[in-house]
């Protein structure tokens, strides 16, 4: 099958390297572009490979079409559910595994596209859009038990149940021009920047000084530290932090539920919450601190695989 690729990545010998791979063993017709290019041209590539920092800074638009978006990374969203990565510390068999991988996936998500007929695209089209099943049947001009037939068959051929799963399904199949929920306004007021005030270098200082004194200075100065969350310091488990690379990656969150009176494990708030942050030396120094008592710390059955919590 016959595919074109798009490659958008700062590093020259990283491009034209994955652009040969992509040329001499999937005969691919390959383009390298610049940043400035991809909203603009993207849709016309049946792949496209970018840096990690280029999804951080359009990540909707690439999560939207992450099913043929191939992102290069050291770490940064392993474990982030249906994206495919290329690690940048693999080998060449390794890569060519997973973009081959990618490949088979287009391949599948083409193949039950063409499985819907006119009229279930038609009806699929409406049904992300918000309509009804009563507005449906009036707007094509069909029975209301006729609309349900077609909405049975495609959930059937897609094996997708919800409304937002099928929105998604149509807008990287090209069925509808946006997502729904584009351009909707939220009532929540928002802050400007200038409005938000920030501690000074100082401040920290002082607050850091006041909170030796306190059970939690660690959980305090690592947050000062790395600008995680709470949740998303205290779900850090050990394997998130890499030594040797001086390395911190954010994976996952923790949280008390006081309605259930339980600890609860989840996915960050959002997909951009997906991240590894390089540590400071000083960060360095914290973990080293916190590893060297975590044996003396109480520990529960909930909490003891955790790299800090709060008492």
């Amino acid at each position: 099958m016959y595919y074109k690729a798009a490659i958008i990545h700062q590093n020259v010998l990283v491009s034209t390297g994955l652009s040969q791979i992509l040329h001499e063993l999937f005969d691919f017709k390959t383009t390298i572009l610049d940043i400035n290019d991809i909203e603009a041209v993207l849709d016309n590539y049946d792949l496209i490979i970018i840096s990690s920092n280029v999804f951080t800074s359009h990540h909707k638009f690439f999560y939207t079409r992450k099913h043929k978006t191939i992102i290069i990374t050291s770490n940064l969203l392993h474990g982030c559910e249906n994206i495919n990565i290329i690690d940048e510390y693999w080998s060449k068999d390794k890569i060519v595994a997973a973009i081959q991988n990618t490949i088979s996936n287009l391949e599948l998500i083409k193949s039950s596209h063409n499985e819907l007929t006119k009229r279930e695209i038609e009806v699929l089209q409406l049904v992300v859009k918000g309509h009804i099943n009563k507005e449906i049947a009036d707007i094509l001009n069909i029975s209301f038990n006729t609309v349900l037939t077609h909405r049975k068959n495609i959930t059937s051929k897609l094996g997708i149940k919800s409304i937002s799963g099928l929105s998604v399904y149509a807008m990287m199949n090209g069925l509808i021009d946006k997502h729904p929920m584009d351009g909707v306004r939220f009532s929540k007021p928002v802050r400007a920047p200038d409005d938000i005030n920030y501690l000074t270098v100082e401040e920290q200082e002082l607050f850091l000084k006041a909170a030796w004194q306190t059970n939690n200075y660690y959980q305090y100065a690592l947050i000062l530290e790395t600008g995680l969350r709470t949740g998303e310091m205290i779900g850090l488990t050990w394997d998130c932090i890499d030594w040797e690379r001086k390395t911190l990656t954010v994976n996952k969150t923790l949280e008390f539920r006081h309605k259930d009176q339980c600890w609860r494990a989840g996915p960050p708030k959002t997909i951009n919450s997906y991240r590894t942050i390089p540590l400071t030396n000083r960060a360095i120094e914290i973990l080293r601190a916190l590893e060297e008592i975590k044996h003396a710390r109480k520990q529960s059955a909930e909490l003891n695989q955790t790299l800090t919590y709060m008492d």
